[in-house]
């Protein structure tokens, strides 16, 4: 495949990347492999194989009521039987004409997966239920194939400088699993903490995309070096089949979990309450004016913005998808359903005929925000780091506006990195292509030892410990 192809085929991809263009039921729920699994009892794991299968025989059956019966409390609260019923059937998977042997996979704090496969026209599907501790299903997927990138730990990684802690995070309806990765220290020292908040899309709690893995890299290298971390799941990967049944909103796929994320961490042992930071990474960075403004007073020191968008999130995609080389076909499409979402009537509850581009309240949101101008009135101190080369969110149409701005803010600091492309990872040439993402890369120590210094810098010294 040519260069022009291969970049054509990504345009769709990164506009959704962007967009978050979940439908109202997700077909697919992409679910990572934790490698703490913890053995379980024998007579669990046969219950968990019979209930999958029970699970799958009632809805092939049109047995939703039964179906229901099986599930959690939380699944429960966004689905009826007609609306499984509903969800069953736009999936495809009605027409599944045999059933495999279930198997028991990975398993995290908040689930335990089983698999098993489905036959349709030929085609095998392995499909997946996560079951609450308590043995009920709790969401429902499909395994996408695995990535064959192998992404190399940094070199600055010291594993044997820090401990790395499993908790959870969240509320009852959408627990999430993360890891705490907390310094070595004296026995009463506390120590800073960086919460690490996604961008737009589906994502794990190490950010993986492609070759690259930003969260984890930024978590070890940080904790390296004297700072703890705390990386979560991101909800749209953990909890997909529950949040489509519910208006897709940036608050319910970035804001609030940034916020509890944040609150767990200042309960957590060996951490710095006065000392609690929140890094978000594009949309994560550019949803963090609101962050601030939702956290409770005086939760949170500082935040660091990587790749911040300034503007709307629509004006945005048409660029990304121009550069890319998308055809007129679909930059006229594209303008055609963001002149629907910019309307002034535009109502996402009732969104007009021939609107198709993901969950209107999300796109309405977006549309809308003013992150710039939202950070202006805010105190906390900001640092913003922008790769040079990013392509989605551009030092000309974004960063700029950041600096212009904030200008008259002095307790906000900026940096620019030359090689650097939108997940920090180092490149040639000017603007970077998706192509590069296929390079297995870290982010580059030099990121790592500019946020060490500033957190060091801006720390609150009056809760520091004695010596």
């Amino acid at each position: 495949m040519n260069k022009k192809k291969k970049i054509q085929k990504s345009v769709l991809s990164f506009t959704l990347l962007f967009s978050l263009g979940i439908s109202s039921f997700p077909l697919t729920t992409a679910i990572h492999a934790d490698t703490h699994e913890e053995p379980s009892v024998e007579k669990k794991r046969v219950s968990l194989t019979e209930r999958t299968s029970l699970f799958f025989e009632y809805l092939q059956q049109d047995k939703y009521a039964e179906a229901l019966q099986l599930t959690s409390a939380a699944f429960q609260s966004k689905f009826t039987a007609n609306t499984l019923q509903n969800w069953w059937t736009q999936s495809g998977w009605s027409g599944i004409k045999s059933m495999g042997t279930p198997v028991i996979k990975e398993r995290n704090l908040v689930h335990q997966t089983v698999e098993i496969s489905g036959t349709i026209k030929g085609t095998t599907i392995p499909l997946l239920l996560k079951f609450t501790p308590g043995g009920k299903v709790d969401e429902v997927g499909v395994r996408t194939p695995p990535e064959s990138y192998i992404i190399p730990h940094p070199r600055y990684d010291q594993p044997a400088s820090y401990q790395e802690r499993e908790i959870v995070i969240g509320n009852s309806t959408y627990p999430l699993p993360a890891t705490l990765t907390v310094p070595k220290h004296k026995p009463g020292e506390k120590v800073p903490v960086v919460v690490l908040v996604h961008g737009a899309g589906i994502h794990d709690r190490d950010s993986t995309y492609m070759g690259t893995k930003i969260l984890r890299d930024l978590a070890v290298g940080l904790s390296s070096n004297g700072i703890a971390v705390l990386r979560y799941e991101k909800r749209t990967l953990e909890h997909a089949l529950k949040m489509s049944a519910e208006p897709v909103t940036l608050d319910r796929d970035t804001t609030d979990d940034a916020i509890y994320a944040a609150k767990s961490a200042a309960q957590q042992e060996g951490i710095d309450p006065n000392n609690i930071f929140i890094l978000g990474h594009s949309l994560g960075a550019g949803t963090m004016p609101r962050i601030l403004s939702k956290s409770p007073s005086s939760l949170v020191r500082g935040s660091i913005l990587l790749a911040p968008p300034a503007r709307p999130l629509t004006d945005i995609a048409i660029d990304q998808n121009q550069y890319l080389g998308a055809s007129k076909e679909v930059i006229d499409e594209l303008k055609r359903q963001f002149a629907f979402i910019q309307d002034p009537t535009f109502n996402p509850d009732h969104p007009p005929a021939g609107y198709n581009f993901g969950s209107p309240h999300f796109m309405y949101d977006v549309s809308r925000w003013r992150p710039v101008e939202e950070a202006r009135s805010r105190k906390e101190p900001l640092l913003i780091l922008q790769g040079a080369r990013d392509y989605q969110v551009t030092v000309k149409n974004e960063y700029t506006k950041w600096q212009e701005g904030l200008s008259n803010r002095r307790n906000v600091q900026f940096n620019e990195y030359p090689k650097l492309n939108h997940f920090f990872t180092e490149g040639d040439g000017e603007l970077s292509l998706p192509s590069e993402y296929e390079i297995p890369a870290n982010v580059p120590e030099y990121v790592i030892q500019d946020i060490i210094k500033w957190v060091n810098a801006t720390k609150n010294k009056k809760h520091q410990n004695p010596s």
